[in-house]
């Protein structure tokens, strides 16, 4: 638990962790797995960039029916500045209509 000093009581106050979903932000329950020791960075489908503790390649996170798929960062766009990752899917390229 985090300890932060107060000075009036001259006691430390442990504060509860609360664990944060980085897709949408909402407190997670208190039967989520503990965090481990690597911080890594990862990206999502869209190009949102959060930092999470877990060093896969690829992790998915669960928020009731809803599952997001992030991926981790890899090195960044020359072109863009951009973070980006070598473990994303490629992207289906448009099919041209033939007659």
């Amino acid at each position: 638990m985090p300890e932060t000093y107060d000075v009036r009581q001259r006691t430390f106050i442990k504060v509860p962790e609360v664990k944060h979903c980085a897709a949408c932000g909402q407190p997670l329950p208190s039967d989520v797995k503990p965090f481990n020791n690597h911080m890594s960075r990862y990206v999502s489908v869209e190009g949102v960039v959060s930092v999470m503790n877990s060093n896969e390649d690829s992790i998915e996170i669960k928020q009731g029916n809803a599952v997001v798929k992030l991926y981790k960062v890899t090195g960044k766009d020359p072109l863009t500045n951009k973070e980006i990752s070598s473990f994303l899917p490629p992207t289906p390229k448009p099919s041209t209509p033939t007659k």
